[in-house]
């Protein structure tokens, strides 16, 4: 049975230990956690003393808690500039080590950079990539560590065609993908049993995290950056798993018949988003309870429906938008697939609508924010 984790990008004003003490309270298995160079509360410092990095994993063991994967935020494994690419290549290195330490099997990758503006005409890019990629696949190999590279934007691994062929190219048993359907869903790209098919032979880990269209309609943002969209860019707003337009029951159940049984982190983006998102103890509770019910559900084989929580999110106590036809869920992984019977707009008022087995609440999609703004 996949295993859920939550992801230390979701506890911005806890501690490391106290998001574990969390992690644990709420139930879930694992965590995921990020190495940083900025300050980040919630994170281990990429030049910490490995001392430290023992003392994380003991608190981890006590805590019950496995650590399913490391976050660095490094980018430059594609820089033409090979001092620079060095340079990433060995604070990659170090973050292995600190994986070692940790028992953690996953490092996430960013797949380079590559953002607005910014082109690889003759591939020497790519071949960067792929040089650091196959380095580091080897630095990691004897340990059992897997490099993952996110479908991310600002990156060369954005959508899951390209992504899959970046990965082929790089050809290394211990170099997969971390598939992140909502991040494939800014573009946006492809639909999730699409996504899934052209990468389920290379998916190691995965991404579980919610959203809906500003305005009902999806639209590619700015990409300016690899780490976040700026707050002007942004397209979507953030929402608790369950409480967007992701179709979790559907792509976990594609998932699991693809042979899938990994770790499925919630990459819950408070640190980016407090504005969208209520405090972890309340939004992680509730999105990794929903997340269960959906992983038990499929494990008994049970055709009952997965329903939501009974507390509803404070934005489906509103009057919405139904952002559910063609005009919001193209490439989105949506539950409604362009149901000619649910017109793009419709107003719903305390209506529940059953499809593919979830239970929505009123307003699965932009939920009247220009009279309710930045909840």
């Amino acid at each position: 049975m996949m295993k859920i984790a939550g992801h230390t990008m979701g506890t911005p004003e806890y501690s490391l230990f106290e998001a574990m003490d969390l992690f644990a309270e709420i139930g879930l298995a694992g965590i995921e956690i990020i190495i940083q160079t900025d300050g980040y509360k919630c994170a281990i410092p990429l030049d910490a003393d490995m001392e430290y990095v023992k003392e994380v994993r003991a608190k981890a063991d006590a805590a019950g808690l496995k650590v399913s994967g490391v976050t660095p935020y490094m980018n430059l494994y594609n820089s033409l500039n090979e001092a620079e690419r060095e340079q990433s290549e060995q604070e990659l290195k170090r973050v292995i080590d600190m994986a070692v330490i940790l028992g953690a099997k996953n490092v996430r990758i960013y797949g380079g950079k590559l953002v607005d503006g910014e082109t690889d005409p003759d591939g020497k890019k790519l071949n960067q990539l792929v040089k650091t990629m196959r380095e580091c696949g080897d630095y990691g190999k004897p340990h059992g560590i897997r490099l993952v590279l996110e479908n991310h934007f600002g990156t060369m691994t954005t959508t899951a065609a390209r992504t899959a062929e970046i990965i082929k190219e790089i050809d290394h048993p211990n170099v997969g993908i971390l598939y992140d359907q909502a991040n494939i869903a800014f573009f946006p790209a492809e639909e999730y049993p699409e996504a899934i098919a052209l990468q389920k032979d290379k998916i190691y880990y995965v991404h579980c995290k919610d959203l809906v269209y500003r305005g009902g309609v999806a639209r590619k943002p700015k990409f300016t950056m690899v780490s976040h969209v700026n707050e002007e860019d942004r397209t979507v707003y953030s929402r608790v798993p369950g409480d967007g337009i992701l179709d979790w029951p559907g792509i976990l159940k594609t998932l699991k018949e693809s042979g899938y049984d990994g770790w499925v982190s919630m990459e819950y983006e408070r640190r980016w988003q407090p504005q969208d998102l209520p405090d972890a103890k309340e939004g992680m509770k509730r999105g990794g309870d929903y997340i269960r019910r959906i992983l038990e559900s499929l494990e008994s084989g049970s055709k009952r429906r997965v329903k939501k929580g009974k507390e509803r999110s404070e934005y489906e106590k509103y009057e919405g938008k139904l952002c559910g036809n063609r005009a919001c869920a193209p490439h989105s992984g949506s539950f409604y697939g362009g149901d000619p019977g649910l017109a793009a707009g419709s107003e719903v008022r305390g209506e529940r609508l059953f499809r593919r087995g979830l239970e929505i609440g009123a307003g699965g999609g932009d939920y009247a924010l220009q009279s309710f703004p930045q909840i």
